[in-house]
């Protein structure tokens, strides 16, 4: 600034000196009180342009000043200047977009941690069971969601295993609440004696009593392997059927049975059904309806169609290569569409 107030005088100087030295004496006076005028002029020009930069420019430094604490993480920053203008208003919009920002923030941390719980909830991995081959997964549309599978070893010899899955209704964190609860149940339970529609109808009594006036319910598939017996039992509560393919004769069966979801009634009692004489190379497939419901960018479903056609193609296949078939499917059909459902499934296949 100094520097512009130099220019100024010595230009005002060199502008003046020649009517100065040139003019007679009254008219010199004349001249200098002009010039000394027009300097008092440009000089204030100067200082009120300087000063309305000012005024204009702090408030936006201020802004971008305050944009750079919150970005480095600063939830106390704030925009704190009154203009009267666009610029308050803009103010005013984030000072009241932060505190917001840090309760998402802080949710989505506790949903991140929800999930992380959720998913070492589930089998880290699946159990060994002499001549058979099983694979399983769970994928989330959200971070926390309602389907679940589980693996119960049983019997004296633990020639048995237990296999559930299921899908409660809604998603997120309720959803994920109520499968902890069932998960916790069937645990419990099923490490007692009893059969299969004994274990059901027994966490069934315990759930609806969480449920009752929640209006929630989770739907379930039980399925007891016999390995010493080359049989499956099981139970449905209001679960999809299972999936029973035979390449021998190359025939498609579904594992049915009666029974509602779980916590609708309490007093409901489950029955089991049963199939035996497994042989080697039959696959048993139990999911949730997050995979055959995929949605593609049309609007049609992926359906069982395809998903047997899968099945079918890979039948010599493991099951893990049955299951990476069936996601990457799925991913191919859903396209660029969002994943709108859970999906899990578990595949089995008899060696």
């Amino acid at each position: 600034m100094g520097r512009r107030w130099r220019v100024l005088i010595i230009l005002l100087a060199f502008s003046l000196t020649p009517l100065i030295v040139l003019t007679p004496l009254i008219y010199q006076e004349r001249w200098l009180a002009t010039g000394i005028a027009v300097f008092v002029v440009i000089a204030a020009l100067v200082l009120a342009a300087l000063w309305g930069s000012h005024s204009m420019t702090r408030p936006l430094q201020l802004m971008v000043e305050a944009i750079d604490r919150l970005g480095s993480g600063d939830f106390s920053s704030r925009m704190e200047f009154a203009t009267g203008d666009e610029r308050a208003i803009l103010a005013r919009a984030f000072n009241e977009m932060v505190p917001h920002l840090e309760d998402r923030l802080r949710i989505r941390k506790a949903l991140e941690v929800a999930q992380e719980v959720q998913q070492n909830l589930l089998p880290l991995e699946v159990p060994v069971l002499p001549g058979f081959d099983i694979s399983a997964t769970a994928i989330y549309c959200d971070e926390t969601g309602g389907d679940y599978f589980d693996f119960f070893p049983c019997g004296k010899d633990f020639d048995c295993l237990g296999v559930a899955i299921g899908d409660v209704s809604g998603h997120g964190v309720p959803a994920a609440l109520l499968m902890t609860t069932a998960r916790a149940l069937l645990r419990m339970r099923s490490s007692q004696p009893g059969s299969v529609a004994e274990v059901v109808t027994s966490v069934n009594r315990h759930l609806t009593a969480d449920t009752y006036e929640t209006s929630r319910f989770m739907t379930l598939l039980y399925l007891n392997i016999d390995q010493a017996n080359q049989s499956l039992r099981w139970v449905r509560a209001g679960h999809e059927p299972g999936i029973f393919y035979d390449p021998a004769v190359d025939t498609f069966e579904e594992l049915l049975g009666p029974g509602i979801a779980l916590g609708v009634d309490k007093d409901w009692h489950y029955e089991e059904s049963e199939r035996g004489g497994l042989s080697t190379g039959q696959i048993i497939f139990l999911g949730t309806d997050g995979i055959w419901e995929t949605l593609n960018a049309e609007g049609e479903m992926f359906g069982k169609d395809r998903l047997y056609g899968i099945i079918r193609r890979k039948a010599r296949s493991t099951a893990t290569t049955i299951q990476t078939a069936v996601l990457e499917a799925l991913g191919d059909f859903r396209g660029k569409c969002d994943q709108e459902d859970d999906i899990t499934m578990v595949v089995i296949k008899v060696e």
